[in-house]
């Protein structure tokens, strides 16, 4: 699925005014992900994943532990360590997720630059 794909989801639901539950890797505990009725965008494709000097481009769908490898290849890292390395940024933002290194780094909200939302 394409950002585009995704856009045009939202524009048809919205002009029925149909409820959206969006999606992402589906590790949380809390059924946040589960809808009771309406319509589900999932986010797992929206996978792009691109690092940079200092920052990265990363998509919702991009799973914790796939950032942190790619991070650590081109010698970075990406501060925020949530104890669920199997969930989708994109949720960890969301809950602005932290973990250990908070104390020192801060949660996840101290390393978003820019999000384009829909």
């Amino acid at each position: 699925m394409s950002e585009e794909c995704a856009i045009a989801f939202l524009r048809r639901v919205s002009e029925t005014a149909t409820p959206v539950t969006i999606a992402g890797a589906g590790t949380g505990v809390t059924g946040g992900g589960v809808p009771q009725s309406g319509a589900l965008l999932s986010l797992a494709k929206l996978n792009r994943l691109e690092i940079r000097q200092g920052s990265a481009i990363v998509g919702p769908g991009v799973i914790l532990a796939d950032l942190h490898a790619a991070a650590a290849r081109s010698g970075q890292f990406y501060p925020p360590d949530p104890t669920e390395t199997s969930a989708a940024v994109g949720g960890t933002i969301a809950t602005n997720a932290s973990g250990a290194r908070s104390f020192r780094y801060g949660d996840t909200r101290r390393h978003v630059l820019r999000l384009r939302v829909a």
